[in-house]
This record gives C-alpha cells, sequence and structure tokens, in this order.
C-alpha cells in the first residue's frame, strides 16, 4: 500500500528543474508531483472502452457526415494489451451506395505513449501484360490521446476523393505507357 507521503531523490539537474519549474507555475512540490502522477496515469489507462467510447464514435460521426454507415465493427475477442503488443486490427465497414471502405484501427505503444493507425484502404490497381501496378494505402498516425474529428477529418476526405474519381483513363494510358517504354528498353 502506497502511503500518503511519499519521498523522492533528486538528481541536482532535476531538483534545479522542479525548482525553476514550480516558482514559474507558482505552485508547491505537492501539486506538481500529483498532476504529473495524474497524467501519466491517465495517459497509461487504456481499455476496451476508451476505444468504443472515445476513438470509434469519432470515426463513426466523420463516416456519417459523407453518407456511410456503419455495416460491422470487427474486435478481437482478446485483451487490449494483445491487441497493442500483437499489433491486431480493429476493422470498422462502412458503405454509401456502391462504394464500401472497410478501416483498420491499429494502436501501438511506444516510449510510454499510444500510437493510433488508421489505415484506409486505398487501391487503384492498373494492368498491362504482366505487370501489375497498384497505390498503397493511405494511413493517419497519431497519439491516440490527441485523436480528434479535425485530425482524422482530412484523411477520410482524401480517401473519398480518390476513391469516387479513381485513375481516369488518360492516368491509365499514360501508365501503361512508361512500364511498356521501360519493358523496351
Amino acid at each position: 500500500m502506497i502511503k500518503d507521503r511519499v519521498a523522492v531523490r533528486l538528481d541536482e539537474k532535476t531538483r534545479q528543474k522542479l525548482e525553476s519549474f514550480i516558482k514559474r507555475k507558482g505552485m508547491n512540490v505537492s501539486e506538481v508531483v500529483r498532476e504529473a502522477v495524474n497524467d501519466y496515469l491517465r495517459v497509461q489507462d487504456i481499455s476496451w472502452a476508451k476505444i468504443d467510447y472515445e476513438v470509434i464514435p469519432i470515426i463513426i460521426s466523420s463516416f456519417k457526415e459523407f453518407g456511410f454507415e456503419l455495416i460491422e465493427v470487427i474486435k478481437p475477442d482478446t485483451d487490449i494489451s494483445r491487441v497493442i503488443g500483437k499489433k491486431i486490427p480493429i476493422i470498422l465497414c462502412f458503405e454509401n451506395a456502391d462504394i464500401r471502405i472497410d478501416v483498420k484501427l491499429y494502436i501501438e505503444e511506444s516510449n510510454g505513449k499510444y500510437i493510433l493507425e488508421i489505415e484506409f484502404p486505398n487501391n487503384q490497381i492498373v494492368e498491362t501484360g504482366d505487370i501489375t501496378l497498384s497505390t498503397g494505402n493511405i494511413t493517419y498516425m497519431g497519439l491516440l490521446t490527441q485523436f480528434s474529428e479535425e485530425k482524422f477529418k482530412p484523411y477520410l476526405e482524401d480517401t473519398l476523393k480518390i476513391k469516387n474519381s479513381g485513375l481516369s483513363k488518360k492516368q491509365i494510358e499514360t501508365i501503361k505507357n512508361l512500364i511498356d517504354k521501360k519493358r523496351v528498353k
């Protein structure tokens, strides 16, 4: 059990930084330590509830603004720590008329912080003879604690622009011609 009072040994450099911070902020040592511990615990605290009630609703509401409906949420039937450690995806399936988008969410731990990675499939495929060219995915990546609709929406808009427009016939012909020229050399 942790006591109400805890002694902490600080090296000289850390003590000087702490004293400077306390003077600047007008706080006492107890307030600084209490705030730092609470911030640390808030960042370290991750659960399915955080994903279900903070992350997924932002994604769903962003898709709904563009007329998409959520079809399915596919979550691994395991502990959140295993999902993070093994980089197991959480999949959200959306549909709008003839467009279906399956978004993959990954959570990683890096330097004690959680990174949220959202992968939008963006495959445009051009085939010419024995060569197939495909574009890659668009990926949002940021700190889980800083994830917001404002940061997420531009990635969704880019994905939808590409999905709706696709490659034009002229772009496809240009790509095929470039591939054929390389083949001749």
